[in-house]
């Protein structure tokens, strides 16, 4: 009798080991296939950390096993796995908390702190771009026509704020704009990142929308003025140049302008200048470290990487930083160049706006001062130099910098915005003059 009741009993423990076993090794390929899907679209999350070190124990397990096949460590086998396994456990438990809860925003990407539970990298996907096709033909890699989607409308939701941004059907977050321009219409094309297409400010308050306003107010004649937002977030000196020249041409600008900041440096050095842009209208941009992967979905690699190895949390050696700096404002010199010659061509006023970060007004910093008085002594384009209009009007007002930004994010809000439209519409310099925009057109 007790023989009869213990064979069953015998037969669904070993039964739900066995289950047991399938059922992890089913969640495992799960995380490793979720691991690839991400990769694939440039993003290291959780799955990748679950799958880090559960490979890590995978291998400790193995490892032990051949050693006792061999008859080695058979006394201290369960043993060694035991701690094995528990250093490995720990290891994955600091990881997860400094990673998704402590979250050290020095260790973190922008995107991280303003929210997103994953790494993202277009380097990264563009490891997988022989058999991602989805990268191929999105906007990211066809810088050529860089654009949001056409006529869409997506909520920007960060960590201090959520607005609403509506698309144009050229992409682009301005009103829809006839190619036709009306005889007593001047047309300015604003262009640049996401300071431009108003990241952290509802449409009505990015600073081209402001500066439309500012222009239109209390016009004496029927002259009026019709400003396009042809600013996109990610975007760089290059890929504006590339979007005015490819298809914002057409709209027959009278004047142009370019909004720089230091963001443009840092874009150049990991993207590099017009070598990236290939003859099949797609992108190369710079690769990054093998172990980018491991960088992104672990932040005790992260914590190696900055303090030990050297590297800066855009995976550049830190002794490489300043030749690669200075390389990037010599390629952003030839990108000016390349508007002066376009503005030329088109008989368009060119006007290059140099703005600072928040960071930058507290400490008193222009990295952009050299490749602003290079571009004043040439005399072929107006210069509006933030830095110094800013500076004054703070220093003027007493008022912190801080109050015009978020503080987490580092965009300017509304207020900062008007800020810009007002500082831009009086600042330009010519052959040491300024001008107003008004004056520029009379």
């Amino acid at each position: 009798m007790f023989k009869s009741a213990f064979l069953p009993l015998c037969f669904w423990y070993y039964f739900s080991i066995l289950m047991v076993k399938r059922v992890c090794f089913i969640l495992y390929i799960v995380v490793i296939l979720a691991v690839f899907w991400g990769l694939l679209r440039g993003r290291v999350n959780i799955a990748f950390a679950l799958a880090l070190y559960s490979t890590l124990a995978l291998l400790a397990v193995a490892f032990v096993n051949v050693l006792n096949t061999r008859g080695r460590f058979l006394k201290y086998g369960k043993e060694t796995l035991l701690a094995a396994t528990a250093v490995i456990s720990t290891l994955f438990l600091v990881d997860v908390i400094l990673l998704y809860v402590i979250r050290p925003a020095n260790y973190l990407t922008y995107a991280e702190v303003n929210g997103d539970r994953f790494y993202y990298s277009n380097a990264l996907r563009q490891k997988f771009a022989a058999i991602n096709e989805v990268y191929r033909s999105d906007y990211v890699h066809r810088w050529y026509n860089l654009k949001w989607k056409p006529g869409s409308v997506t909520n920007f939701r960060h960590t201090e704020f959520t607005y609403r941004h509506k698309y144009n059907s050229e992409g682009l977050r301005s009103d829809e704009i006839p190619v036709k321009k009306k005889g007593n219409e001047k047309r300015v094309i604003v262009l640049g990142d996401s300071f431009v297409e108003g990241i952290g400010a509802p449409q009505d308050s990015t600073g081209p929308a402001l500066l439309q306003d500012i222009l239109n107010a209390g016009l004496a004649s029927d002259t009026f003025y019709t400003v396009v937002n042809a600013g996109l977030s990610g975007s760089d000196v290059f890929t504006e140049y590339y979007l005015l020249s490819n298809r914002l041409m057409a709209y027959r600008p009278d004047m142009v302008i370019v909004n720089i900041n230091s963001t443009d440096i840092d874009d150049v050095v990991e993207r590099g200048g017009f070598e990236r842009f290939m003859s099949d209208s797609t992108v190369r941009i710079k690769d990054s470290p093998w172990w980018e992967p491991f960088y992104g979905g672990s932040m005790i690699v992260r914590l190696l990487a900055r303090n030990v190895m050297g590297y800066t949390v855009n995976l550049l050696k830190f002794k490489d930083v300043p030749l690669l700096q200075q390389n990037a404002i010599d390629e952003l010199n030839h990108a000016i160049e390349a508007f002066e010659w376009l503005a030329v061509q088109h008989n368009f006023k060119l006007v290059f706006v140099f703005q600072p970060r928040l960071n930058e007004l507290e400490n008193h910093q222009n990295p952009l001062g050299g490749l602003m008085r290079v571009v004043e002594k040439r005399n072929k384009a107006l210069v509006a130099n933030l830095y110094l209009a800013y500076g004054n009007y703070f220093r003027e007002a007493k008022l912190p910098p801080r109050n015009y930004y978020w503080p987490i994010d580092l965009h300017h809000n509304s207020e900062g915005y008007l800020m810009w439209a007002r500082m831009v519409k009086e600042s330009f310099t010519y052959n040491g003059r300024y001008y107003g925009i008004n004056c520029i057109f009379e």
